[in-house]
């Protein structure tokens, strides 16, 4: 039920129904953004390394070809990968967290962590669908007049485990997906990882 939820609320023109993520009590051992420092590095961090598997009937898809990338996780799931990385996950400014969960995916599929661009996010009930775009699509699309083919990507973090790398699991997105990248895409510009300025925060959330 919960899977349809997501889809009817991913269609285009709906609200998105998203819920307070909820408040986390600080832990000493864990570390917390500097306020002043720009969102795109304020995760200072290495980048950690992460397993990447897929679907068996798309194991030979060309990850070159890939315009964009949609990363979907709870507000769990974010608050366990960021604790295996020594942070404390914040929910009152997530988008530093969104920009360095890109460098692990970037990371993983193409071995450069700046290789995808944040786009756009939406909240759906308690989960993020965080948009981020190739950067050699965003390059291309900067020299044509029409837009180059769309081809997205889903992944999903697996829960982290004690001395173990992280898990990315990848698929086609679906089709509801592959629209809503359209419709950010129709918005405006692309926002690149290196860009100093913050993500919007949930009030203003797209």
């Amino acid at each position: 039920m919960a899977d349809q939820n997501a889809r009817e609320d991913l269609e285009i023109g709906n609200e998105p129904a998203s819920e307070p993520a909820p408040e986390l009590v600080p832990e000493p051992s864990l570390r917390a953004l500097h306020p002043k420092s720009p969102d795109p590095s304020a995760v200072d961090a290495p980048v950690p390394h992460a397993d990447v598997a897929c679907e068996e009937r798309v194991k030979d898809l060309d990850l070159k070809t890939v315009s964009h990338v949609v990363i979907q996780i709870s507000d769990t799931r974010q608050e366990q990968v960021f604790r295996s990385v020594g942070y404390q996950f914040d929910t009152n400014r997530p988008s530093p967290f969104w920009y360095f969960l890109g460098k692990i995916a970037a990371q993983a599929l193409y071995g450069d962590p700046a290789t995808l661009l944040l786009l756009n996010y939406n909240r759906v009930h308690t989960r993020e669908f965080i948009g981020f775009t190739t950067a050699t699509w965003a390059a291309t699309a900067k020299t044509q007049d029409t837009r180059p083919p769309v081809l997205v990507l889903e992944i999903d973090f697996k829960k982290p485990r004690p001395g173990e790398p992280l898990q990315l699991f990848w698929k086609p997105a679906r089709g509801l997906i592959t629209q809503r990248i359209g419709q950010w895409l129709d918005m405006g510009p692309i926002m690149d990882l290196s860009a100093p300025k913050p993500l919007p925060n949930r009030k203003e959330a797209l």
